[in-house]
Parts: C-alpha cells; sequence; structure tokens
C-alpha cells in the first residue's frame, strides 16, 4: 500500500512540475514579475525569455522594482539590475544599490582600489558625470564613468581624423622690379683750395684777421622745377649756430630746367652780393660776431667743425618761403 501511495505522490509531483514548466513564460509575462529574496523582481520576455530568466541563466534582462519589498511597483517603474563593479568595499556596495534607487540623472564613477564616486538628482546627465568624477577623484586618483542613469557606460569611441591633405606649395612671389632710383642732388667743391677737412688760410672772420667768403661750389643733379639754390652755413661745436644756417643763407639764381650749375663765391659779412646772388637770411651771431650776410668761421681757432646744407628750391617773389625740391650737406672742414 504504501508503495502505491509513493508511485501516486511521485505521478502527481511529475504532472505539477510539468504543469509549472508549461506555465512558466505566463506567469512572468502577466503577472510582471516575481519574488526574489524579498525584493520583487521583473522578468522581460524577449524571444526565448521565459522561465529560464528566473534561474538567472537566461538572456533576458532583470529588473528591479523602486517599489517596497515583495510588492510590484504601482506605477511600473522598474531599475535596471546592472552588474556590479568588481572590488567595491562593503560600503561602496551599500553606496551602489544606493545609486540605483536614486532619481535621474545620476551616475557612478570608478577608480582604482575600492575608490568610487557617485551622484544623483542633477538636471543633465553631463552634470551627474562630473559630480561623480569630482566625488571619485577627491584623493588625485584617476577615475572613469562606469554607469549612467543605472546603465552600463561606455564612453563613445574616438573617431579616426583623416589625415589632412597635403598643402599644395605657395607659389613663388613674384618680385617687384624696385623703381629705377632717382640720382639725388650731389654737391662739391670748385675751387681746389677748399678740401672739406680744414678751413683755407684766410678765409676765417675779420675778427680773426680774415676776409673769409663762400666756397664756389659745383651742384649736379639738379630736379626740374628749381630755380634757385639756397646754401646755409653752420658751426657744429657752436650750439647757437650749428643749425638751421646760424652763419647765414646765401641763395644763387640758376636757370630752370638745368641740370647743373657752378655757384661763385660771395664775400662774408656783407649784404652786398654780385649779380644773381642774394641774402636769403643772415647770420645768427650777436655781440661783437653780428654781422651783414654770410659770417666766416669765427672759432678763433678752436676746431670746429663746420659745414653747409645745400638746397634746390623753387622761389617765386613775394610768395614767402621758398619750396624745396631736394637737398644735400657737405663738409666745409674745421677752423
Amino acid at each position: 500500500m504504501a508503495m502505491k501511495i509513493a508511485k501516486a505522490s511521485f505521478a502527481v509531483s511529475l504532472l505539477v512540475f510539468a504543469l509549472f514548466l508549461a506555465a512558466g513564460p505566463a506567469i512572468a509575462e502577466e503577472s510582471g514579475g516575481f519574488i526574489k529574496k524579498g525584493v520583487y523582481v521583473f522578468a522581460k520576455q524577449t524571444g526565448m525569455c521565459g522561465f529560464q530568466s528566473l534561474g538567472g541563466a537566461g538572456q533576458c534582462p532583470v529588473w528591479r522594482s523602486r517599489a517596497p519589498k515583495g510588492k510590484p511597483a504601482p506605477d511600473g517603474t522598474l531599475v535596471a539590475e546592472m552588474p556590479r563593479p568588481k572590488g567595491l568595499g562593503k560600503r561602496g556596495r551599500k553606496r551602489w544599490r544606493r545609486y540605483l534607487k536614486a532619481k535621474k540623472h545620476k551616475a557612478f564613477a570608478r577608480g582604482s582600489g575600492k575608490r568610487y564616486g557617485w551622484s544623483s538628482g542633477r538636471s543633465s546627465v553631463e552634470k551627474a558625470k562630473r559630480a561623480a568624477m569630482r566625488k571619485c577623484e577627491k584623493k588625485g586618483d584617476t577615475c572613469r564613468i562606469v554607469s549612467v542613469d543605472g546603465k552600463p557606460f561606455a564612453p563613445a569611441p574616438v573617431a579616426k581624423q583623416a589625415p589632412a591633405p597635403a598643402a599644395k606649395p605657395a607659389p613663388a612671389p613674384v618680385a617687384r622690379q624696385a623703381p629705377a632710383p632717382v640720382a639725388g642732388l650731389k654737391v662739391s667743391f670748385a675751387d681746389s683750395t677748399w678740401n672739406g677737412d680744414t678751413i683755407p688760410d684766410g678765409q676765417q672772420c675779420t675778427k680773426f684777421y680774415g676776409e673769409g667768403g663762400t666756397p664756389a661750389l659745383r651742384v649736379e643733379n639738379i630736379p626740374a622745377g628749381a630755380n634757385a639754390i639756397i646754401v646755409e652755413f653752420n658751426d657744429r661745436d657752436y650750439p647757437p649756430l650749428s643749425e638751421d644756417g646760424g652763419h647765414g643763407k646765401i641763395g644763387f639764381w640758376v636757370t630752370e630746367g638745368s641740370n647743373s650749375a657752378v655757384l661763385p663765391p660771395v664775400p662774408g659779412e656783407t649784404d652786398s652780393l654780385p649779380k644773381g646772388s642774394f641774402v636769403e637770411e643772415p647770420n645768427q651771431a650777436t655781440g661783437s660776431y653780428a654781422t651783414d650776410g654770410y659770417l666766416p668761421p669765427c672759432s678763433g681757432g678752436n676746431d670746429h667743425a663746420y659745414f653747409a646744407v645745400v638746397k634746390a628750391v623753387r622761389k617765386m617773389k613775394g610768395e614767402g618761403k621758398p619750396k624745396v625740391l631736394a637737398t644735400t650737406k657737405i663738409e666745409l672742414g674745421s677752423y
């Protein structure tokens, strides 16, 4: 009798087990889940999912409810039960569970050893990721994001940039030809007694027993439009007469259109000059040195250097200062 009862019980057990196997997928689909370790779990069906997923060996993703233990989520909201990062300590594992249940947007970062950091309730995924990284890297650790909004996170692969096309060689610059130089005003001594190093004897002022006058000059490359040459005499070593014709400005008329001219010598310390020459401005000497017209070198033999600025000008009567067309300089010598 006992043997019959045992056989009947075994047959009933096989029948119940077969019915359970057949009903497994329907249960998961209709009820929306099952109780596992006091927590409501939902096995989402995809293709061949079903009872196989209850044992955790199937290919269906497993979801954990935010609802209280043992009760389905009233709003159907489910949280992915993704793999926990390896190496977390007891406290880290606790924080991981809190992270999974936290509100979006959220992120979990993982460092070396047991280091981690997480953040939730942010207005955007990027803000959640930045906050999680800051917390993880507080002690100088190198961290990376492993989960975003409860899902595994992997950075997007960096697209390889195509090599930049080889730059075409720039065309060789076309050399611009400089305009032909215009010959400048040229001046030289027309009297061989003047050499530019030493003032000739007797060419000093009357105060020092001389009867000096201007040197004869040859001027070349006179520009078109010039009708006069003005020579400004200066003493480089005596500041009051060292510039702007301190020793006087003497003018010479030239034929307009001529390319060259020889300026004759004129006497010093007078405004009575030969025809064709004139006093543009008298010298600027004062006291016993003051005279009319050109003041010859008058340093008393103290080795002052004298020079002249030569200007080709267009001068019209009654028009004020002449228009300067070209200028040059010549060293007269020292005295």
